[in-house]
């Protein structure tokens, strides 16, 4: 009967590395929601300033001159820099998002791996603990106690999973966005040009529409104080901005 006595469940080696699991994949799980929270913040004010460039940059194609700021001699057009400040927001978390993908991929199959061992540890218990009835009760309240813990993990990892696709949805909105606006601004500074001169091949005003590069306008002055573009995008667009793309920025 001693010998019947000295089952592992007994003994905390028969729990220790399934609750450190829990307890460290908890902890990574929080590391990534303090990230999500943090990126939230972030996207809302993208979200802001892109919806104000969105705004002005409407009110200055009512007027008969460029933004204000173009054509100063060392200032950028004080619109591309705002928008150019975003992209470089954009880029600078895209590593650190990937990172906390792969992150999330691995917690996920964490989890998968503890409520296994969880089911078989429980299982034992289960199985064994009614011949040691007489002995202690505790290895059924330490599974029980790691059950609510598992329990907290699986359900907090579905509510990262839907926090982090609205950061994903979230961040494809800014880069819209970002293309959006830096479209506008470039139609409305080549119509400009083509007003000021009729050649606009010859006086044509470039801003770069990718989205990756966070300080990409070329400018070059030319005699008549109007941008000749050397930047990317240059090929003509249509003049107007996509409703969607700002309704989507305003939520």
């Amino acid at each position: 009967m001693a010998g019947r006595a000295d089952h592992e469940m007994f003994y905390d080696v028969f729990y220790s590395s399934h609750r450190a699991s829990l307890r460290l994949s908890l902890a990574i799980l929080a590391d990534i929601e303090e990230w999500v929270s943090y990126q939230h913040k972030i996207l809302t004010c993208s979200r802001k300033v892109l919806l104000k460039i969105m705004n002005d940059t409407k009110k200055f194609r009512e007027r008969p001159g460029p933004p204000p700021g173009w054509g100063s001699e060392n200032t950028k057009p004080m619109l591309i820099e705002a928008i150019n400040d975003v992209a470089a927001e954009y880029n600078i978390h895209t590593p650190e998002l990937n990172k906390r993908l792969d992150g999330m991929a691995i917690l996920s199959r964490r989890v998968d791996v503890c409520t296994t061992i969880q089911t078989e540890k429980m299982h034992i218990v289960k199985k064994c603990l009614p011949m040691f009835f007489w002995k202690s009760s505790e290895p059924m309240k330490r599974m029980l106690e790691m059950a609510e813990m598992l329990k907290k993990l699986v359900r907090s990892l579905s509510h990262l999973k839907t926090n982090m696709d609205t950061i994903l949805s979230g961040r494809r909105d800014i880069e819209i966005g970002i293309w959006e606006c830096r479209k506008m601004i470039h139609n409305h500074l080549q119509n400009l040009a083509i007003r000021d001169n009729p050649q606009p091949q010859n006086n044509i005003i470039s801003v770069s529409l990718d989205t990756n590069e966070g300080n990409d306008v070329a400018m070059e002055r030319g005699e008549d104080g109007a941008g000749t573009g050397t930047g990317t995008g240059g090929a003509q667009l249509p003049d107007n901005c996509s409703h969607e793309s700002e309704k989507q920025l305003s939520q």
